[in-house]
């Protein structure tokens, strides 16, 4: 879905997926119709404005006194001053490694050794983070200077440039002047919060308390202190009085002018510190409230004559009091981003509703975009402004206020960047993943997840990628589009490199579903749990019909605010309803045992959520026999193994859950906090397990003892031990070790093979012949005799990773997602996918189940309904 617009071509399509100006049509939103001129004081007054020239004589704010004051005494002491470790003649072929190839990145042959921090870059220079020292690269060489540690303890790079860079520890600030290689450091007695830099200055900003008030002090390049100012605006909010702090700080490329934003107001600073600029939003919301209150009133009558007239004016004037109050009590609430384009001298500012406003030098209003969508990306691109939303709409805006392009993503965007030597934008979006943009066909293509942190730059005819790792290009070689190309079946090994990712599985193969459940008003249900066990699906949620005596006791107790009849229903996974109960409660929590031979209810008693409560106990067959008081309103319940879990109530405190006998369960005393989170004594990893004929014990960090057909023997291992698996037709053990390798030992220890991953292993499945490996964002299938045999990757950023074995079908059913949608695929051990569906618009969550009975797949498809669908 895209919509291009540039002096030749105009396509719009579907309106509904762009947020509208105004109330008139797209096509002339689009063209620049919703583009108004605005003064301050008199919003609705409108006009269309064609271009913005360069202010030709900035001039300081009149009356500036009233925002901010010069820091008469400056709140820091300078420390000392002393000069840093640097090695010179640093080069890019000894910065780098080549042959680690990244199939996500193809041409990017070179990488850096280890991983990075960039911290700035540009045509001519980047800068580079590395724990206490920092790397310039400018023009041929590269100089790397180190901070000693007893000099700025757990120091961390907060922002540098080609000229130096910004330190911070705590209230201590360091500042290293590259040319001379001198650290300056400072202590400042407000917390210092904010620092930014630019080609002749840099800045730290400060606070007393997070309520304010707040300094910006600017330094030079040498290290010398130049002036400071206080903010003095104040301003009342729903939660008390706050003062003006510099709580965004920032400055541009090509300008030595800083920005500084508190609230909702934005202030331009120039470099001798006077107050150029100050921006006040709440200005045009007072506006638009006003212009609210005339709309509201237009219908009212002029000269009430009649009771009825002026009862309606007295009703309407207190609702107008109460609504324009409670819209002014946020009138100062923050805006959500801002940007500047020096060559213009024009400030852009995104509210978080959607508006984005332009503004002239002296503080005036050029013209006005509402988009009515939530959002706070915005960056000067190219001379064009870019804004994103959390929809995933992207536009890309001229000066003057036209929309030239846009973009539609699944998440909103991080960065955009233009692609050098291509007619196409690189954006990087808040889902991890980058896509490009063709400016000419208004293609969208989906390239492959990454991180958030991801950026492209050009320095010295040679394209770099940063990803954590730092990747460059041959000199002289284009950026290559890397294409999401989805596989009928899972990829054998010997057809991948060690290197490369594994490809996804085509979804073109849907499940036969055999029935859906959804609640008739299409409400989502309270709560819902799989009984696995016995193959059931337990539902909480408001009763559907009462009968006459229920409704009679519902209305008697009105005086309990969640005194509502609920129900809890068991289905069968063919939809038969098995046994029903009902509560004149509201629903706290619902869970299954392990076994199936408990479920758990809690219940909302009278009062607060942190007052008592009951937890109820049913058999299978739906019979209470339980019912325990709770100190508050138990909220989750997670079961630790199959005879004991834990339930925690609404104030935070954990009690235990014990089984006594299969189907008899009580709660123990309340855990001590500090049991609950004591550290295990050897760390992560298990502690005691049995498997088969082998009991494991740990006796220290990488160390077990092993009981198995009346042998003892002492295990080293390189990690701790996650998972242990009998090998089924042999006496032998499968164990997970540490997060990257797998070792098979006989009940003597003898290793009979042991494999290592690249990735690290989050789980395994057997299957009887063979092992099918979870990973964070892929499968592995390894044979019998530790062989690796086919991978296939996850959906785009999965968060849950999980599969389930099929004997009757003798296949997996493997399912994994993310915040967005999830895919089920049915797959072979040789790799041959049977089935593969995508659930678009359906979130997975980290305790997503599906269970398998017979022929078909029960899944909970969000709180929203539950499905079964045929294998």
């Amino acid at each position: 879905m895209v919509i291009l617009i540039n002096p030749t071509l105009i396509t719009v399509v579907d309106e509904q997926s762009v947020g509208r100006g105004n109330t008139m049509g797209l096509l002339d939103w689009l063209k620049g119709g919703n583009k108004t001129t605005q003064s301050v004081d008199q919003a609705s007054d409108s006009k269309n404005t064609q271009s913005i020239k360069k202010s030709q004589s900035p001039q300081p704010v009149r009356n500036s006194e009233r925002y901010v004051i010069s820091a008469k005494t400056p709140r820091f002491r300078k420390l000392k001053t002393l000069s840093t470790s640097s090695s010179n003649g640093l080069s890019l072929e000894n910065f780098f490694i080549s042959g680690k190839v990244n199939d996500k990145l193809p041409g990017f042959i070179f990488r850096s050794k280890n991983k990075v921090k960039l911290l700035s870059y540009n045509n001519h220079s980047f800068t580079l983070g590395v724990s206490n020292s920092i790397i310039v690269f400018d023009q041929e060489n590269g100089t790397q200077f180190s901070i000693d540690e007893a000099t700025l303890n757990r120091a961390n790079v907060i922002d540098a440039n080609r000229y130096g860079a910004i330190f911070q520890s705590e209230n201590t600030i360091g500042y290293i002047e590259f040319k001379s290689g001198t650290l300056h450091l400072f202590q400042f007695n407000w917390q210092p919060f904010r620092m930014a830099m630019n080609d002749s200055s840099w800045f730290v900003g400060t606070r007393e308390t997070t309520e304010g008030p707040g300094e910006l002090y600017c330094f030079s390049l040498s290290g010398d202190y130049l002036w400071g100012l206080q903010f003095t605006e104040q301003f009342n909010t729903l939660f008390g009085l706050i003062k003006a702090t510099p709580y965004h700080l920032s400055t541009v490329e090509n300008s030595a002018d800083v920005m500084v934003s508190t609230m909702d107001r934005l202030y331009r600073i120039s470099p001798e510190g006077t107050l150029l600029t100050r921006i006040a939003i709440s200005d045009l919301r007072e506006a638009d409230i006003k212009e609210k209150e005339c709309r509201r009133r237009a219908n009212l009558p002029q000269n009430p004559k009649t009771q009825e007239e002026v009862i309606q004016v007295l009703a309407t004037e207190m609702a107008e009091e109460f609504i324009s109050g409670m819209e002014r009590a946020s009138i100062n609430s923050p805006f959500a981003g801002y940007t500047y384009d020096p060559q213009t001298d024009t400030l852009f500012i995104l509210e978080a509703d959607g508006r984005l406003t332009a503004w002239n030098l002296s503080g005036t209003l050029l013209w006005t975009h509402s988009f009515r969508e939530s959002g706070c990306f915005i960056s000067l691109v190219e001379s064009l402004i870019v804004i994103s939303f959390r929809s995933g709409n992207t536009f890309w805006i001229s000066q003057d206020g036209a929309i030239r392009y846009f973009a539609k993503t699944p998440a909103q965007a991080v960065s955009v960047t233009p692609i050098p030597g291509s007619e196409r934008y690189l954006m990087i979006c808040d889902n991890g993943r980058r896509y490009e943009l063709d400016r000419h066909t208004g293609e969208v293509t989906e390239g492959p997840e990454g991180n958030r942190n991801m950026r492209l730059f050009q320095y010295q005819n040679q394209l770099f990628f940063y990803d954590g790792y730092l990747w460059a290009t041959p000199s002289g070689q284009e950026w290559r589009t890397f294409e999401i190309k989805p596989v009928e079946n899972a990829t054998s090994i010997s057809d991948l490199s060690i290197d490369s990712s594994s490809p996804q599985i085509k979804a073109d193969k849907p499940f036969e579903e055999l029935w859906c459940y959804s609640n008739p008003d299409e409400k989502r249900f309270d709560f819902f749990a799989l009984d696995k066990e016995n193959k059931r699906i337990c539902i909480g949620k408001p009763k559907s019909s009462l009968t006459a005596q229920e409704k009679k006791q519902e209305e008697a107790s009105r005086e309990n605010a969640f005194a509502y009849w609920h129900e809890i229903i068991c289905y069968d996974y063919a939809l038969n309803q098995i046994w029903s109960k009902a509560y004149l409660s509201e629903l706290t929590c619902l869970a299954v045992s392990p076994e199936g031979d408990a479920i758990f209810i809690g219940l909302w008693h009278n009062g607060l959520a942190y007052d008592p409560a009951e937890l109820i106990v049913l058999n299978s067959k739906g019979k209470e026999y339980a019912r325990f008081t709770t100190p508050a309103n138990p909220i989750s319940i997670v079961f630790e193994a199959p005879e004991s879990g834990v339930f925690t109530d609404f104030n935070g405190a954990q009690n235990v859950l014990k089984r006594l006998k299969p189907g008899e369960w009580i709660p123990l005393d309340t855990i001590e906090v500090d049991d609950v989170h004591q550290e295990k004594e050897y760390g992560a990893g298990i502690d005691q397990i049995t498997r088969g004929s082998f009991s494991l014990k740990r006796t220290g960090k990488k160390s077990y003892q092993v009981t198995s057909q009346q042998t003892v023997f002492d295990l080293k291992v390189s990690a701790a031990i996650y998972e242990a698996i009998t090998v089924p037709g042999s006496d032998n053990l499968l164990l997970r070790v540490g997060n990257k390798s797998i070792r098979v030992i006989s009940p003597t220890g003898e290793a009979i093979w042991e494999l290592k991953t690249k990735n690290n292993i989050k789980g395994i499945v057997p299957d009887g012949k063979g092992y099918l490996l979870l990973g964070k964002d892929d499968i592995i299938y390894v044979s019998e005799d530790g062989n690796l045999l086919w991978r296939a990757g996850c959906p785009p950023n999965t968060i849950s990773n999980k599969a389930l074995w099929s004997p009757g079908h003798n296949a997996y059913l493997w399912y994994a997602g993310d915040s967005y949608n999830f895919q089920v695929t049915l797959v072979t051990p040789q790799g041959d996918v049977k089935r593969s569906q995508i659930f678009e618009g359906v979130p997975v969550k980290y305790d997503q189940e599906i269970d398998v009975a017979d022929d078909s797949f029960v899944v909970p498809i969000g709180r929203a309904k539950i499905c079964c669908f045929k294998i």
